[in-house]
């Protein structure tokens, strides 16, 4: 017997992440409860759980009093990601990224992440 050993809002949260990954969610969609809860046929805690695991994962933005939307990738963004790759190009494999790099490019990984899949 296969059991599912994750919580609710873990497997919410799986399924949302998978879903803005592959663009199911599109880039800058807003997530309203009543939605998911219909979706999910679930109360609100678990999917507040979820989404704030979203929000600590990058892939939504929590605004006070007003909702959560996926994140968008504006005009900087893609600058940033381009020179991101550059960066990436000019330094050889054989010497691991440097700390100063990582903490300055670590939330575009996700971004670049989302722009491989959707193209």
């Amino acid at each position: 017997m296969d059991l599912n050993k994750t919580t609710l809002s873990g497997q919410i949260y799986d399924i949302l992440r998978q879903d803005i990954l592959t663009q199911r969610i599109r880039l800058g969609e807003k997530l309203t409860l009543k939605h998911l809860q219909e979706r999910f046929g679930v109360s609100s805690t678990p999917i507040r759980e979820a989404l704030t695991r979203l929000a600590e994962q990058e892939l939504v933005v929590s605004y006070s009093n007003i909702g959560v939307n996926v994140i968008s990738i504006g005009e900087q963004d893609l600058k940033e990601l381009y020179e991101f790759m550059g960066d990436l190009d000019a330094l050889p494999f054989s010497i691991p990224l440097t700390i100063r790099i990582r903490k300055r490019y670590r939330r575009h990984w996700r971004k670049i992440y989302i722009i491989r899949k959707r193209f």
